[in-house]
């Protein structure tokens, strides 16, 4: 029994120490895999590209830093060595560049305390060093084994181009190829080398995909007895889209300007795209330009002669022949209104006026006025303002032209001398006598300044109009002219009139039925607002001022009927009946 129970108190004993045992080592194996997740980290991707300006001992070593994590950066920068003919590899060297390491491209020259072998392939990568990691990028490689060549300078082509190399090029063999890489790309580009081999020449040419300003790279390159990669950049050759001189002629300021792109076999279009990607020179200013340009919508241009030329991103090119606008002297304007009052319109004509102006400012008596043209009629016109009476010149001008009005202009006050009688019947003529202005609207006032209809002028000085209803009880007359198209100018005169009414003399015939013809005469009896024949209304066909005609309405009672009609808010019936059959 005490054997029993000390085993009990043993197995209780290892329960005890198992559960600690998994509590204790169980928590810290969690927390250990949560620290495992927070420290994976994104690599730093690196590129080690090809380098370039070769020399004895230097050479300018180039690569890419893509993105960056928040590692802690210790430092950063390109590690090289050299592998010997025999294959004997030396230890690495470091090119240290610091700790604040930039995104994006990267470059750093390797300068040697001793000349680089001949037979040597020198290696080299871009790397970053950061407190818990080592990056490195693809190896490339260098080397003087075979060839010395004079890299160029980077060229700015437009499209073709043959391009020489100077240097020792006795070892180029089939081992060695011309690569050419970027905008396109040519595995093997076609060379000739002259016959002491100190001068390689070929030929560049683009396409018509190649995009302006895209660039392409030529490279030296080589596969090594080593399997070592020996990649060397020669030059750099830019495309740029080339242009011709706008078409000589007589341009308008709304003249679309075109300027031609004359290499679109070697550079794709940068024309009508919607967007531009060179500039238009106008007078030494650059404007973008996508094919469409019109010095009208330029607010700072004026003048007629302009220097022309674009800038491509290669060059800034004056074309030789400067753009010439259509000379003013091709322009006549003329006065529709060679006489005008002191307020009011004004109207100038040409048959080419368009191609000159749209929106000018006109000089009169000391005051500018602005107007904008009408396309249609091919006029400017604009509305004076209390111009004093005289004989004035009239000049013409906007950003580009300066021009005269042929003819002067007269002004003069509104005068009117005579009218043909002092009463009238409504729908009677009345004529007066002035110095009316043939083509201007006049309107007939009451002595209170109350409109009371429009004259017509058929011929200057003579000025017509029909009395109609609203002249009755009018005492006197007045004559305006509109000073703008919301207000006039009254003249001060006024000449006393009587309008006589209107009469109702008879009507024919004295019966009838439905559809028949009904005739109404008197003196003004047109102007009548409404027709009743008993109860029903008849609507006129007016023959004139003094005569209106009636097609008789369905008539549903027969009888003997008065012929009702209103006339300025007065109702009046005829003596006679009407018999209805």
């Amino acid at each position: 029994m005490k054997k029993l129970k000390m085993r009990n108190r043993n197995f209780i004993l290892f329960s005890l120490i198992s559960i600690l045992f998994f509590v204790v080592f169980g928590s810290c194996s969690k927390k250990d895999d949560s620290n495992v997740v927070n420290e994976i980290i994104t690599p730093i991707p690196l590129t080690t590209s090809a380098y370039s300006g070769l020399t004895d001992r230097t050479v300018v070593l180039h690569g890419k830093i893509g993105a960056l994590n928040q590692e802690e950066i210790l430092d950063y920068g390109f590690a090289w060595y050299s592998v010997d003919v025999d294959n004997i590899t030396s230890s690495e060297s470091y090119i240290t560049l610091g700790a604040k390491a930039p995104e994006g491209d990267i470059s750093s020259t390797l300068s040697s305390t001793k000349n680089f072998q001949i037979g040597n392939v020198y290696q080299y990568y871009i790397y970053v060093r950061t407190k818990n990691n080592f990056y490195k990028g693809n190896v490339n490689s260098f080397s003087v084994q075979d060839i010395s060549v004079y890299e160029l300078s980077a060229i700015k082509s437009y499209g073709r181009d043959t391009i020489v190399l100077q240097g020792d090029f006795s070892n180029f063999d089939q081992n060695y190829r011309l690569q050419v890489t970027g905008a396109f790309n040519i595995f093997s580009l076609p060379y000739q080398l002259d016959t002491d081999k100190k001068k390689m020449t070929f030929i560049l040419t683009g396409n018509p995909a190649v995009q302006h300003k895209s660039s392409v790279q030529v490279s030296i390159v080589k596969k090594g007895i080593k399997q070592l990669n020996f990649e060397r950049n020669i030059v750099t050759v830019q495309y740029f889209a080339q242009f011709e001189a706008p078409e000589k002629k007589y341009y308008k300021p709304s003249t679309q300007i075109r300027i031609n792109q004359i290499n679109k076999q070697y550079v794709a279009s940068v024309l009508d795209r919607g967007y531009a990607v060179v500039n238009i020179l106008i007078n030494d200013k650059s404007y973008p330009y996508d094919g469409n340009f019109q010095l009208y919508y330029q607010n700072e241009i004026g003048g007629t002669s302009f220097k022309v030329g674009i800038d491509n991103g290669k060059e800034k090119v004056i074309f030789r022949d400067p753009l010439e606008l259509t000379p003013i002297s091709s322009l006549e304007m003329k006065n529709i209104f060679p006489r005008i009052h002191p307020w009011g319109l004004v109207r100038i004509f040409a048959s080419n006026l368009f191609d000159f102006y749209d929106v000018a400012y006109i000089s009169l008596a000391g005051s500018v006025y602005e107007s904008p043209g009408n396309y249609n009629s091919q006029q400017l016109g604009f509305f004076v303002s209390d111009v004093p009476e005289g004989e004035y010149e009239m000049e013409v001008t906007d950003r580009f032209y300066t021009s005269k009005v042929k003819d002067k202009l007269k002004v003069e006050k509104l005068r009117w001398t005579a009218v043909n009688k002092r009463s009238a019947f409504v729908g009677e003529e009345i004529e007066f006598t002035g110095n009316f202005i043939a083509g201007i609207s006049y309107t007939v006032f009451d002595e209170n300044g109350n409109s009371l209809g429009l004259g017509e002028v058929s011929t200057n000085n003579t000025l017509k109009t029909v009395v109609n209803n609203w002249y009755t009880d009018v005492k006197g007359l007045k004559i305006g002219y509109n000073k703008d198209p919301w207000s006039y100018d009254i003249s001060d005169q006024t000449i006393s009139f009587t309008c006589e009414g209107f009469t109702f003399d008879k009507f024919y015939p004295s019966q009838g039925r439905s559809g028949e013809v009904l005739t109404i005469e008197g003196k003004g009896i047109a102007f009548a607002e409404s027709f009743l024949l008993g109860d029903v209304a008849l609507h006129p066909f007016v023959i004139n001022n003094n005569k209106v005609t009636f097609s008789l309405p369905y008539l549903p009672n027969n009888g003997k009927v008065r012929i009702s009609y209103y006339m300025n808010k007065k109702f009046y019936q005829s003596t006679d009946l009407f018999e209805i059959l």
